[in-house]
């Protein structure tokens, strides 16, 4: 069974909550109507939000407070508000950028995202581990400067030296 759980969002305890399936909504509030002829307070219910996609295609909210709009990742107000905020980066354990359910979500390190998303097929080698591997032992077997043997394989001069960066490691 699917216990959908809420919590208040960090900064915006008064206001918002988000819940373990990557749902936000606005809280219950009292607001102050003043008309004309009557000034009076009423209840306002709290409503799920609408998100929008970025153009790195996350999922996104636009969160309000003190007249100020600030727009949020889902995925990282999430985590926020359940463990805290951390330095980390959110990986998407899934693959899935739609996926902002807790269980699917986790902290990691930059570069443990980035090879994650390359088990995941979510981002692509620029050139095939065996084109690769190619280059670099000719670098090896070879007096040639990087910017020449970028020039030859039609490779940018500052990919090719983080490679070579990576093997004098």
């Amino acid at each position: 069974m699917n216990d959908e759980i809420w919590v208040d969002i960090p900064d915006y305890e008064d206001c918002y909550q988000v819940s373990n399936l990557g749902k936000v909504k606005s809280k219950d509030k009292i607001i102050s109507v003043n008309g004309n002829i009557l000034n009076y307070k009423r209840k306002r219910r709290g409503r799920l939000l609408k998100f929008y996609t970025n153009s790195s295609g996350y999922l996104c909210v636009t969160l309000s407070k003190e007249n100020q709009s600030k727009n949020f990742l889902i995925h990282r107000l999430v985590m926020i508000s359940f463990f805290g905020n951390s330095n980390l980066e959110v990986n998407h354990i899934n693959g899935n950028k739609n996926d902002n359910s807790l269980k699917n979500l986790e902290w990691s390190t930059r570069k443990e995202n980035q090879n994650h998303a390359l088990l995941t097929g979510l981002r692509k080698l620029k050139f095939s581990k065996q084109k690769i591997n190619e280059i670099i032992s000719e670098y090896l077997s070879n007096d040639v400067s990087v910017r020449s043997l970028a020039k030859k394989h039609n490779i940018s001069y500052s990919y090719l030296k983080n490679i070579v960066r990576g093997l004098k490691k």
